[in-house]
């Protein structure tokens, strides 16, 4: 029976690491000093963070709100009920995308709102869909191991 557990608890842990949206190796990772979830990568150039929402289980326009709030940037619902937001504020260009149903904003920053920040939003995009279409877990992390 221990055996059984074991193998079930290796075959949870494997598929949690191998669904998340790896970043490309190029991006250092900042520790969090609260979770492996909260860690931001960066590259020089573009922040990702992932960060879940841990208070009440919220409706998506109700996160969005809390979030715009947070940000003072508005938040707009995509046909496949999304929310994102995509502006400029705190010396800052964000793009936020919210997942109403695991309750995870997604973000990348960068000083620069250039064609590469812009490339990098779509990938993440990208990745957040088919980890949804998948059914996998969706959070950022890096190759690179934070230490």
């Amino acid at each position: 029976m221990k055996k059984i557990i074991t193998l079930i608890i290796l075959a949870m842990v494997y598929c949690n690491v191998n669904a998340q949206i790896t970043l490309k190796s190029h991006y250092k990772c900042i520790k969090s000093k609260t979770s492996y979830r909260d860690n931001k990568y960066y590259d020089g150039n573009v922040y990702f963070h992932s960060e879940v929402y841990n208070a009440e289980k919220l409706t998506g326009k109700q996160l969005a709100d809390v979030y715009s709030e947070a940000y003072g940037l508005p938040f707009y619902k995509t046909k496949d009920n999304l929310w994102y937001c995509v502006g400029y504020a705190n010396g800052i260009n964000n793009y936020i995308i919210i997942v109403p149903e695991t309750q995870v904003a997604l973000s990348a920053k960068s000083k620069a709102d250039d064609e590469y920040f812009s490339y990098e939003c779509t990938w993440l995009l990208k990745q957040i869909k088919a980890n949804r279409k998948n059914g996998k877990p969706i959070y950022i992390t890096g190759v690179n191991k934070c230490n």
